[in-house]
């Protein structure tokens, strides 16, 4: 049985794991430039993780548990929420596709992370972080849930059009340090009003 709960300060470590993990390694890679004064960037991830307000914020974090153990987690938030981010060309050339994407999405809920641990995977834990995360969005008074995805995601992107979710918008995927080479991000959507 898959039980959901909110994220704690202490799961942070673990967290960074499962955000990096959803990731295919954008987040370390990020963390790394932070210029943190440490070898490990899931250690600068985890401090980040363990504030208590922020986008990456655990407060913006829910757990899957199985057996009391951590299995998965979904990280999203409402994005009429959170901070402006500026112009775009205040940021590196890679994370532009990305951030034009999310800007497209200003008054939905934003699923933004989704991983489970390889022991727990199969057993309905990203389907049941998914549906959390479409009760909170609706609690919220979000009616449309957005996240985005790699095109060579297949697995992913399989999922998530089970799940409802239809591509809306498109940019293509700027390579970095052997990350994401070939490809498109796709935003994808999913109506959460009631049909009439």
């Amino acid at each position: 049985m898959v039980l959901i709960r909110p994220a704690k300060q202490a799961d942070a470590p673990l967290l960074a794991e499962l955000v990096d993990m959803a990731g295919a390694g954008l987040p370390a890679y990020l963390w790394s430039l932070l210029g943190e004064h440490t070898d490990n960037e899931l250690d600068v991830g985890a401090a980040r993780i363990a504030r208590p307000q922020g986008t990456m914020s655990h407060s913006n974090i829910r757990v899957a548990l199985i057996s009391q153990k951590i299995a998965g987690m979904m990280h999203g938030y409402h994005l009429q929420d959170q901070d402006d981010v500026g112009p775009l060309e205040d940021y590196p050339e890679f994370l532009r596709p990305l951030l034009e994407l999310e800007s497209l999405s200003s008054t939905a809920w934003y699923h933004n992370a989704l991983a489970t641990f390889e022991e727990f995977r199969g057993r309905g834990v990203g389907t049941a972080l998914m549906n959390d995360a479409e009760d909170l969005a609706r609690a919220a008074g979000a009616d449309e849930m957005r996240l985005i995805v790699a095109s060579t995601n297949t697995g992913a992107k399989r999922i998530y059009d089970r799940l409802g979710y239809h591509v809306i918008a498109t940019r293509q995927v700027v390579p970095i340090d052997g990350l994401f080479q070939r490809g498109d991000w796709l935003l994808m959507a999913k109506n959460l009003s009631p049909s009439t």
